[in-house]
């Protein structure tokens, strides 16, 4: 640390690297800490997956449009910057989801918990399963399903419990969707953690379901578990970047290497170097691999085996009168045994309130993930054919619409797929093993807002903790805990 100023520089300035400059500062700050920090994105734009575009009374969100407040992480910093008043909520009345089976839109049954049927009756009447199927789900609440041993699937572990109809047609929809994986390939451990802790000891998930329900009724809570901003997501990157402040932010500066240079290192630029005591690699893993071959080829090759798959996004607004859908909800799941091109839908009008003009509906559609890696590559004007055409069918809308906007996401979904644990520890036992190197983001222990800004928070802590010890943490680097699961309707089209 030159002169007593630690030198610190963030590679990345989507929502992981943004949140730890923050956080980097806000400590500096209190503390009265001499700080040089540096971010260093290689776009023309700060956030990431988190990117929002305003139109003429139109918001609308190309990747992630909420966050949940049960992991409270994410709250807090909106908080912290100011946001608290800016924070909404989904629309009451339209908290529910819809699933496309047999070529129509069904309510799914009220009264699950991640998928899971806490309430018998509505499950029993829906017209969503067979009634064979329904037994058989339900045969899970006197069956004891003991699987001890390692790591499994999602899909492989529900279905022992609760049958191949259930996880075809709700709960691959819903959970493996989360991550636009395939929930045959998807890590229990990484994605469920309380599910797999609770695997070897027989208990059921129906019961568990029905006292999760039972507990919340009790304590009259009929709040959203989700939030998000008046203007979009997109408040949140514009809050954190004014206050990072723009002579830190660096714009169009890729990275090419950084380098061990003692107990320093040496950030390689197209146009010079940096020398820093602290680096925090906040990249996708398969770039941060690159950036970190020379200082580690090990670590390097582990984070390079991390797979990702690629999404895409297409947006609409109509006339409200061209649409015959209700929209009473805020959106729909597909499938994969409906043959469409489209998983998932968001009636963002109906969601959200204040994301459109009085009169208009606000649609998004998903394509791709793990099952289809060809869609989101279609040409811009074949890809909004395919989905109008998908969308007219499924919500009866006639005519053009006013506009369409297509926004992808090449490689950009991490897969933690089964061992993707092991392979984490083994990546952090390799990061250890460098003090002043930090690899942070959505890749490792969990990929939703709250686990970003978490896992910021963390790395703060450890740059922290730094001070004064010539680059070697004072205190053991916090361990990364993995997040507990999602809630029912966080896939994206919910």
């Amino acid at each position: 640390m030159a002169g007593g100023t630690m030198r610190v520089v963030v590679i990345g300035g989507g929502l992981s690297g943004l949140a730890t400059a923050h956080a980097v500062i806000r400590e500096a700050n209190r503390e009265g800490r001499a700080l040089r920090l540096t971010l260093l994105e290689a776009s023309g734009r700060l956030g990431g997956n988190i990117c929002t575009e305003r139109s003429d009374g139109f918001v609308i969100e190309a990747g992630p449009d909420a966050f949940v407040v049960t992991r409270p992480q994410a709250l807090h910093l909106c908080e912290e910057l100011g946001l608290g008043p800016r924070l909404i909520e989904t629309i009451p009345d339209h908290r529910r989801v819809y699933v496309l089976r047999r070529g129509k839109l069904s309510l799914m049954p009220e009264g699950l918990v991640l998928g899971i049927p806490s309430r018998i009756r509505p499950f029993l009447r829906s017209p969503l399963l067979s009634l064979s199927g329904k037994l058989r789900a339900l045969r899970e609440v006197v069956e004891r399903t003991v699987d001890a041993g390692g790591d499994i699937s999602i899909g492989e572990f529900l279905e022992r419990r609760f049958g191949r109809e259930m996880v075809d047609v709700i709960l691959e929809p819903l959970l493996g969707g989360i991550y636009a994986g395939d929930a045959y390939r998807l890590s229990l451990r990484s994605t469920f953690p309380d599910w797999f802790k609770e695997r070897n000891r027989g208990a059921s998930l129906l019961r568990s379901a029905r006292a999760e329900q039972k507990d919340k009724r009790s304590k009259r809570s009929s709040s959203s578990p989700f939030r998000s901003l008046a203007s979009g997501m997109g408040e949140l990157i514009d809050a954190l970047g004014s206050s990072i402040g723009s002579g830190v932010i660096r714009l169009h500066a890729p990275v090419k290497a950084v380098q061990r240079d003692g107990r320093a290192y040496r950030v390689l630029l197209a146009d010079g170097e940096l020398g820093a005591d602290q680096v925090v690699v906040a990249l996708p893993s398969r770039l941060a691999a690159t950036v970190l071959a020379p200082c580690d080829g090990e670590l390097s090759h582990e984070l390079g085996s991390i797979e990702y798959v690629s999404s895409a996004t297409v947006c609409f607004a109509y006339q409200r009168a061209q649409v015959a859908h209700p929209l009473d909800a805020s959106g729909f799941l597909v499938p994969r045994s409906e043959g469409r091109r489209i998983t998932a839908g968001t009636f963002i009008s109906s969601k959200w309130p204040g994301r459109a003009p009085a009169g208009f509906a606000l649609l998004r559609a998903f394509v791709g993930g793990a099952h289809d890696e060809a869609t989101p590559a279609l040409e811009d004007a074949e890809l909004v054919a395919l989905v109008r055409a998908e969308l007219e069918a499924l919500l009866g809308i006639q005519g053009a619409p006013r506009f369409a906007k297509v926004f992808r996401y090449p490689k950009a979904s991490p897969q933690p797929l089964v061992g993707h644990a092991d392979r984490v520890t083994h990546i952090r036992a390799r990061v250890e093993s460098m003090p002043g190197l930090h690899v942070i983001g959505n890749a490792y222990d969990g990929v939703g807002i709250p686990d970003c800004v978490r896992l910021a928070e963390q790395t703060a802590a450890q740059i922290r903790s730094m001070r004064g010890s010539g680059g070697r943490s004072s205190t053991p680097p916090p361990r990364s805990t993995p997040p507990p699961p999602p809630p029912i309707d966080a896939r994206p089209g919910a």
